[in-house]
């Protein structure tokens, strides 16, 4: 069975940022990705990090260069669109401190069937956990 990794917007991010932890998420990836596995995302995603990328412009000069990072970041990561049934997941999730825009993540990883989930996010992580998806 080909392996099925979530990977939420902080992980993605870790791909064009220079983060102490960036290299260790990058080699991950590509050691599933030569494993066979596929990669996916919420589309929620691709609006948290535009927007994250965004907040480093300095200028509409950078939109050129903000558009070649999202290449990069989502050139080999599925997209899964956020339908009624994840909104419907999402809104009960247990998790007192799980924010909305985790928990559409949490709820499409979920529905996906995902095999792991890759987050830097606590409360992401213990959501996951909570109900028994495996995070890495």
């Amino acid at each position: 069975m080909t392996p099925l990794v979530y990977c939420d917007s902080s992980v993605l991010l870790k791909r064009v940022l220079d983060e102490s932890d960036s290299n260790n998420y990058e080699q991950l990836l590509s050691r599933l990705i030569d494993q066979g596995a596929t990669l996916i995302s919420s589309e929620l995603a691709l609006i948290e990090v535009r927007r994250a990328l965004g907040r480093g412009a300095k200028s509409t000069d950078n939109v050129d260069e903000t558009d070649k990072s999202l290449e990069e970041i989502f050139a080999d990561i599925g997209l899964v669109k956020i339908n009624e049934d994840v909104v419907n997941v999402a809104g009960r999730l247990p998790g007192r401190h799980l924010g909305s825009l985790d928990a559409i993540h949490v709820a499409t990883a979920l529905l996906s069937e995902s095999t792991i989930v890759l987050t830097g996010d606590i409360q992401m992580r213990s959501a996951c956990q909570e109900i028994g998806l495996v995070v890495a």
